[in-house]
Order: C-alpha cells, then sequence, then structure tokens
C-alpha cells in the first residue's frame, strides 16, 4: 500500500486546533470599569453587548450608601449619570447612531433627562467625518427646546481634530477637541471658544505606556471612535491623601479608545490664573492571562503652576476593570 505523507493526515487536525486556539484567545469584553470607594462613594462605567459582541449601550453611575427609612441600616443605591445607546442597521459593526441621555438629580432621589443628543454619524472610506447632531434638553422654565448641530472631524495618520459650531447671530460659540497620536494618543487638547474669547482649556500630555493590551480598543467601535475616551473626574474628596495640603482640585484620568496599550504616565496642565496646580498622573497595573489590566493605582502628583513647579502633594486612587465570561 502506498504510504500518505503524514502531514496530509494531520491538516483537519492542524486545522481544528488551530480554531480552538483562536476560540480560546479571543479576548474576553470589557464589562465595567470602577473605581475604589471613598465615604461611601465609587463611579462605575458599565458596557452592554448584543449577541453580536457589538457595543449597544454605555452607563456612567455612582453608587452611594443611603440609608433606609426608619432604619439604621445602610444599602447601595446606584445613581446613573448618563446612558449611551448605540444603533445598528443590520449586521453592519460601526454604529448608525448613538443616543446620549444625560440626568440631572436634586440629591434627594428625584430626577429628570437634562439633555438627549441623537448623533447620526457620517463615514467617508471608513472614517467618521461628520456627526449631524438633534439636541432635546430641558430649559430653565421646564419646557423641552430641540435644536440641531454638526461635528466635523479632519483626521490625518497622526493627528484628529473635532470641532463643534454651536455658532449663532449674537457671535462665535465653539469647541474643539485635537489628538496627537502613533499607537498610542501622546497630546490631547481641549478648548472652549466663546464669543470671541477665549473660555476654559484643557491640556494632557501622555509620556509612557505600558506593552499589553487596552480593553478599549478591542471595542468594536474603536475604528470609529478614535478621539473618545472613558473619562473618570475625581473631587479632592475622593482622593486617598498621601500628606497634608490644603488642595482645591482634584483631578481626571482618561482612557482612550484608540489607544493600542495602556497609558503609564499623563500630566494635565490648567491656566495658572484659575488654578494653583497641574497634575503628574502615574499609573501602575495588574493583568490577567490576556495581558489586559484587572486593577490600577494611580498616585497623583500635585505640582505647582507657572514656572517653579515645587511639589505641593500626594493622592491615590484605585481602578477595577471587570471583563465578560
Amino acid at each position: 500500500m502506498k504510504k500518505i505523507p503524514l502531514f496530509i493526515i494531520l491538516i483537519p487536525f492542524i486545522a481544528f486546533a488551530q480554531k480552538n486556539a483562536t476560540k480560546k484567545t479571543s479576548l474576553p469584553l470589557i464589562e465595567s470599569i470602577c473605581t475604589d470607594t471613598i465615604k461611601g462613594k465609587y463611579q462605575e462605567t458599565v458596557f452592554a453587548y448584543d449577541r453580536f459582541n457589538r457595543l449597544i449601550r454605555i452607563v456612567n453611575r455612582n453608587g452611594y450608601l443611603q440609608k433606609s427609612n426608619n432604619s439604621s441600616s445602610v444599602r447601595w443605591v446606584l445613581d446613573t449619570n448618563s446612558i449611551q445607546k448605540f444603533g445598528y442597521v443590520l449586521n453592519q459593526t460601526v454604529p448608525a447612531y448613538n443616543k446620549t441621555i444625560i440626568y440631572e438629580s436634586n440629591g434627594v432621589g428625584s430626577k429628570w433627562i437634562a439633555s438627549a443628543d441623537t448623533y447620526y454619524f457620517k463615514y467617508e472610506h471608513g472614517i467618521r467625518v461628520m456627526d449631524s447632531v438633534v439636541v432635546k434638553q430641558k430649559s430653565s422654565n421646564g419646557k423641552t427646546v430641540t435644536g440641531s448641530y454638526n461635528t466635523i472631524y479632519e483626521q490625518t495618520d497622526t493627528t484628529i481634530r473635532r470641532v463643534t459650531d454651536f455658532s449663532d447671530s449674537n457671535g462665535s460659540d465653539y469647541y474643539v477637541d485635537y489628538l496627537l497620536f502613533h499607537e498610542n494618543v501622546i497630546k490631547e487638547d481641549n478648548s472652549h471658544s466663546l464669543r470671541s474669547h477665549a473660555g476654559w482649556t484643557k491640556n494632557f500630555t501622555y509620556t509612557k505606556f505600558d506593552n499589553k493590551i487596552n480593553p478599549l480598543a478591542q471595542l468594536n467601535i474603536a475604528p470609529i471612535f478614535v478621539n473618545e475616551k472613558i473619562s473618570f473626574s475625581f473631587e479632592k474628596e475622593e482622593l486617598i491623601r498621601l500628606n497634608e495640603h490644603d488642595e482645591e482640585e482634584g483631578t481626571e484620568v482618561n482612557w482612550h479608545f484608540r489607544n493600542q496599550n495602556n497609558v503609564l504616565r499623563s500630566t494635565s496642565l490648567r491656566d495658572q490664573r484659575a488654578s494653583e496646580a497641574n497634575d503628574i498622573n502615574s499609573f501602575s497595573y495588574t493583568y490577567n492571562q490576556y495581558q489586559l489590566p484587572v486593577y490600577c493605582t494611580i498616585y497623583v502628583k500635585k505640582i505647582s503652576t507657572g514656572s517653579s513647579g515645587s511639589f505641593r502633594s500626594g493622592f491615590l486612587k484605585h481602578i477595577s476593570f471587570r471583563y465578560k465570561k
């Protein structure tokens, strides 16, 4: 009998093994990003998916301890701040629209929808070039006001610029976001120009990254939402104080969708006319077997604005990442 080469016999087994290996090594999707609990309060961002593993919802909420009525016991309460809902056409992997709902609360249990913005995305060659936004916002007299505006995106191989124009007959009013990147975001500028004079300006610089995997980059929206981020803002009371200093401000930390890796060091600069301190944030991660972060300790170093740049104070914050099983 003629011998059959061994490698031909093994081909089905190799293919089967490769298929199983691919299935086993597929990365779990991010389920939540949650802060530590300080003074009975924490922040959390939760992600939800459809059966095709497309992102359909991002929920930002606070958890806090509340005393039960007529009882000395306490219970955890979840307070939703905002929800993003993503809509798709048939089996497309990129969203056709996104509806963002922002809630406001009176602090004693009553809350209402402050605004509902629906973003309709325009793509060219697989790149988002414009959002047409319809906004419904509750006015000061309680009535709902409907309006619309456009956001334009300008993207090159190393930059992304987003301009949101709210200008009317009374003058200019627009926001500009600018990202500089390679594999990861290196610099981020955010500014608001109002009625022909400068409003607020924020500047973030990212100087160091790990060589592990950013869980947000695995989402189906990441190739499109290249200028978006998950952001946490902390008041000083929400940070663990390491030394005594009378600081007025907390800090802000960001994880960008377009980053391939996780940030290890960032700086945020403020206008020294409005603030006494800039921030240097250092990140230290623990990873799982997929090289995804599961825990992060952030050291917040406050330094004086201006030319001196002297040390003022230090704080800690802890972040946990959870994934779908």
